[in-house]
C-alpha cells in the first residue's frame, strides 16, 4: 500500500513547494528487492512554507521500515547499499558502526542544553531508542538509567536497564526522557511524539535532537561544497567522483532513510503542536568520523 500525502505533517499548512524526485534504487531494493530497483518510484520533495519543515509525500509503512532496518547496517545492509551508493564501503559502515567521535561530540551537546535549561537533578533518565544507551552520561540517570529498544543489541554499559515493552514505560517515572537521531526516519512525527509525551509525567523534561538539514539548499551535492570529503582516507575518490556524476544524472535528492528534514522553526513547531512546552531550540554543530560537521537541532522541553 502507497500512503501519499500533501499537507504538512506539522502544521498541516497546505503552503507547499513540491519537487518531483524518486525513491532511491538503494530504498527500493531494500524494501522491494534488486529487481525492483530498476523501475521507477516517482514521490514528491515537499517544503513547507509556514514552518519550514521539508519532507517526502510517499510514508513508510510499517513493514517497509521494518524491511529497511533490519539488521541495520550489518553485512547484507552494507552490500546492498554498496551496491547502489558506490561510496559506502564497508570501511565506510565500520567507522560509522564505531563512530566515538560523534559520540563524544552529541554527549557534549546534550550536557551543554541541560545545564543551560533543566534546573533539576536528573535521577531517573529514559533513552527511548537509545540502542545500547551509549549517550548517557553519568549526570544523565545519576539513580536510574532505562534504554527503550527493540533492536536486540547487547547493553554493554554496567547500571543501563533495557525496556522492550512500551506498556512498561506507562508505569515507570521519568526525569527526563531523550530521544536522537530518530525523528527524521519516522513516517508520522506527530503520533510518535504523542508515544513521548504519554510515559513522561508532570514536569518530565525531553531532550530531542535531529539533523538540521535544507533539502532545498542550494549547491547542497557539488563537488566544491563537499571537496574536504576527497582528503578523508574513508573514502575512495574514484568512487566518490562516480558517486557525484550518479548524482548529476538523477532527479534531484532521491528519497532514501532520511524522510524528514527539520529546521529550529520546525522542530519547535512539532514540539509545541504536540502539547508540551518548549524551553530551548538550538542548532549545534557536532564533528564526525566521515569528515563534514553534522549540523543538528536540539530541543529541550517539558510537559
Amino acid at each position: 500500500m502507497r500512503i501519499t500525502l500533501m499537507k504538512c505533517l506539522v502544521c498541516g499548512s497546505e503552503k507547499i513547494i513540491i519537487r518531483p524526485t524518486k525513491m532511491s534504487d538503494f530504498l527500493v531494493a531494500r524494501i522491494f528487492g534488486d529487481e525492483e530497483a530498476a523501475k521507477e518510484h516517482p514521490v514528491n520533495l515537499c517544503h513547507c512554507e509556514e514552518c519550514s519543515f521539508s519532507f517526502y509525500d510517499r510514508r513508510l509503512t510499517d513493514d517497509e521500515s521494518g524491511r529497511l532496518y533490519e539488521e541495520y547496517r550489518r553485512d547484507e545492509y552494507q552490500k546492498i547499499r554498496e551496491r547502489y551508493d558506490c561510496w559506502y564501503t564497508k570501511k565506510v559502515n565500520d567507522a560509522l558502526n564505531h563512530e566515538k567521535v560523534a559520540l563524544s561530540e552529541q554527549k557534549r551537546i546534550i550536557m551543554k542544553i541541560i545545564r543551560e535549561n533543566v534546573p533539576v537533578d536528573i535521577k531517573v533518565a529514559l533513552d527511548y531508542g537509545g540502542n545500547c544507551g551509549e549517550t548517557f552520561t553519568e549526570q544523565i540517570g545519576t539513580d536510574e538509567k532505562y534504554v527503550y529498544d527493540i533492536s536486540g543489541v547487547d547493553i554493554n554499559a554496567e547500571g543501563i536497564k533495557r525496556i522492550t515493552d512500551y506498556k512498561e514505560l506507562l508505569h515507570r517515572q521519568f526525569d527526563f526522557i531523550m530521544c536522537n537521531m530518530t525523528l527524521e526516519h519516522i513516517s508520522w512525527p506527530k503520533e510518535f511524539m504523542k508515544l513521548l509525551y504519554d510515559i513522561g509525567m508532570d514536569k518530565t523534561y525531553y531532550y530531542l535532537e535531529v539533523p538540521c538539514e535544507n533539502p532545498f539548499e542550494r549547491d547542497k551535492f557539488s563537488l566544491m561544497k563537499n571537496l574536504k570529503l576527497f582528503f578523508n582516507p574513508l573514502y575512495g575518490k574514484v568512487r566518490l567522483v562516480k558517486h557525484y556524476f550518479n548524482l548529476k544524472k538523477q532527479p534531484y535528492m532521491p528519497m532514501s532513510e532520511h524522510i524528514n528534514f527539520f529546521t529550529p522553526k520546525a522542530l519547535r513547531m512539532l514540539v509545541s503542536c504536540c502539547g508540551f512546552d518548549v524551553i530551548d531550540v538550538q542548532e549545534n554543530y557536532e564533528k564526525s568520523v566521515l569528515g563534514k560537521n553534522n549540523d543538528v537541532v536540539s530541543g529541550v522541553s517539558e510537559k
